[in-house]
């Protein structure tokens, strides 16, 4: 779903820049250029409108069925004007459809809504911490590096979650969500036909192992190497369509131990990290790796490209900055930290789809 309304905010900007007109002159306002900023700077509200009516769970006390406003209000519990100021909004997103008078019906967007995992994905985005990490940018552009202690409390997000565990269980079960929108896109670029044991190092769920496990029976072994709080995590329900192989394996990917595996995965992990904290990764990982052994690295690979998957991954990169000093990087970025951390790049591979991530592969040096 968020795949989707980010490209109704790009389809909005380019009709933003098409629609550009008049003339700059003495006492005028060029309107395009006035329009155009306005919707961009309109996202804010539009996330925290769609984040609202999550958090009141307005898709689930919507029947499948047109519904008057006030009914609706009541089964809630907040001002039926309000309620209906909020949704007349968000049909402008096709999220509800008003068919009368202050009568809202669902729209193919607005039932995801009802899903647990987009839902998630939704009070992700617009909630506490996406939202509160954003307020202070300035600093981090001038600093060079975001204030965790200021923006969070504490040290990093991680050390956030550790005192939040609701917001904890709504990121990860966001990420499995993410993962299985595009598990389909990366499954296949990797090569696991000889490969017995897997070990995916920051696992999460074990949402990706399970799409990689369902297409290749011949791995006997699947490990999820994750922190202590997410196994526990999994404990109490992660993944509902988990593979039985996977077993998980608590330790810290920084200092512990990397179990040894044929094939090790990472997806949507060095991002988190500055290079100093990927270059540690990297070198425990390979401490771990047996001759033959390759790591594969799932990560949007940046580009000179001036098309839409080098766009999201840019703006990615400003998120991973502010919210945990991470970045995403280029093809000599990887380099980089390679030599670093006494490893080699193989094979890079690139999905055409715009939000997918690449693949690329480690081996010892």
């Amino acid at each position: 779903m968020i795949y989707y309304l980010i490209t109704k905010m790009i389809e909005t900007q380019s009709r933003g820049k098409e629609t550009q007109g008049g003339q700059v002159g003495s006492g005028k306002v060029d309107s395009g250029p006035v329009m155009f900023l306005s919707q961009i700077c309109d996202g804010l509200e539009k996330s925290r409108a769609i984040y609202t009516v999550c958090e009141l769970d307005v898709a689930n006390q919507l029947e499948n069925k047109p519904e008057p406003v006030d009914k609706l209000a009541k089964e809630i519990g907040c001002c039926p004007d309000s309620l209906y100021r909020l949704m007349r909004a968000l049909t402008t997103l096709e999220i509800f459809k008003e068919t009368d008078d202050r009568v809202f019906q669902h729209t193919e967007l607005s039932e995801k809504l009802r899903d647990q995992r987009y839902r998630d994905l939704v009070l992700l985005h617009g909630g506490p911490l996406s939202f509160n990490s954003w307020r202070d940018l300035t600093s981090t552009i001038r600093n060079g590096k975001s204030d965790s202690n200021k923006l969070f409390g504490k040290p990093s997000v991680w050390e956030y979650f550790k005192e939040h565990r609701d917001e904890e269980k709504i990121y990860n079960t966001a990420m499995t969500t993410y993962t299985n929108c595009l598990a389909s896109n990366i499954v296949g670029i990797g090569d696991f036909s000889k490969c017995e044991t897997i070990c995916d190092i920051g696992g999460g769920q074990g949402a990706f192992l399970t799409h990689i496990l369902k297409s290749n029976k011949n791995i006997k072994n699947a490990i999820n190497f994750e922190q202590h709080c997410t196994v526990e995590c999994n404990k109490q329900g992660g993944c509902p369509e988990r593979d039985q192989r996977i077993k998980d394996h608590p330790g810290d990917f920084f200092t512990d131990k990397i179990p040894e595996a044929d094939i090790y995965i990472m997806k949507s992990i060095l991002h988190n990290w500055t290079d100093d904290q990927a270059v540690k990764v990297l070198k425990n990982v390979a401490n771990s790796m047996k001759q033959g052994s390759k790591l594969y690295v799932y990560d949007i690979v940046l580009g000179n490209e001036k098309n839409e998957q080098q766009g999201v991954g840019v703006w990615l990169d400003i998120k991973m900055f502010q919210l945990m000093n991470g970045r995403e990087r280029s093809l000599k970025e990887f380099e980089k930290i390679a030599r670093e951390a006494g490893v080699k790049i193989g094979n890079v591979q690139k999905t055409p789809q715009s939000f997918s991530p690449s693949l690329i592969e480690f081996q010892k040096a």
